[in-house]
């Protein structure tokens, strides 16, 4: 396997940056240990629904004072509530209404009218969209952090009569690049010349290699298995496949 581009290192610490900021999004105070900060979120939504679990069916079935049970509706509120007020009341402050801004009037609103297991409720199933919503956010940057990985630091580019083997970071539209069988392909690009088949299960998850010859596009990262390619530039290594993942 070929090292990892400087490119390449960029895309990943990107990425960890991004993941940082996921492990952030909670809030957690720095006091905490570092386990809890980076399980802030997911403890918050388990804290809520235990909260309200215990409130809700304590009161209904155990003969819990309502006194006590509201109690765990308040801390069912703290813990649900907590990522929802920290995001909208910032926006509120500067004009902005979104949906944190909705769900956290609601709730308020359920508890204005005494309807505090309504609105605890409400909050745990928001925390907890939120929580799944970031979970496969930081999934997908991580699955592009480990494509960037895979990215060759160099390329062989045709100049004239010789071959030379430059950085993929300077790399123009147009240059012809001689892929050998075994290499990643360093570019998105379009093949010029030769046939082979290239293994694109890394970029588009088909687990069957795929034939490619003349005029066909091919992927940055993809596998070359078989014969020598020549491939024509069409994006420059800062706007290819990887780069360009919805995730990053």
């Amino acid at each position: 396997m070929n090292p990892p581009s400087d490119h390449a290192t960029e895309i990943t610490e990107a990425h960890d940056g991004d993941h940082d900021h996921e492990h952030d999004h909670g809030g957690a105070p720095g006091w905490l240990p570092h386990w809890i900060q980076e399980r802030w979120t997911f403890l918050t939504v388990a804290a809520a629904g235990v909260f309200l679990s215990i409130g809700f069916f304590g009161e209904k079935f155990f003969g819990l004072p309502p006194s006590v049970a509201l109690v765990f509706y308040i801390l069912a509120y703290i813990a649900g509530g907590y990522d929802v007020a920290r995001e909208a009341l910032p926006d509120l402050f500067r004009g902005k209404f979104n949906t944190d801004i909705l769900m956290l009037a609601a709730a308020i609103g359920a508890a204005a009218i005494n309807q505090w297991p309504e609105g605890a409720f409400l909050l745990f199933l928001f925390a907890l969209g939120h929580a799944g919503e970031h979970y496969a956010l930081d999934r997908a940057r991580n699955a592009v952090g480990e494509l960037g990985k895979l990215m060759p630091r160099t390329a062989h580019v045709k100049r004239g009569d010789r071959v030379e083997e430059v950085p993929v970071e300077t790399l123009a539209v147009d240059d012809v690049v001689v892929v050998r069988p075994g290499d990643r392909v360093p570019v998105d690009g379009v093949i010029v010349a030769g046939e082979s088949t290239l293994d694109q299960s890394a970029v588009t998850g088909e687990s069957v290699p795929v034939a490619r010859k003349p005029d066909d596009e091919v992927f940055a990262g993809t596998i070359n298995q078989e014969n020598g390619l020549d491939v024509r530039v069409t994006r420059v290594a800062a706007d290819n496949t990887i780069t360009r993942s919805p995730a990053s």
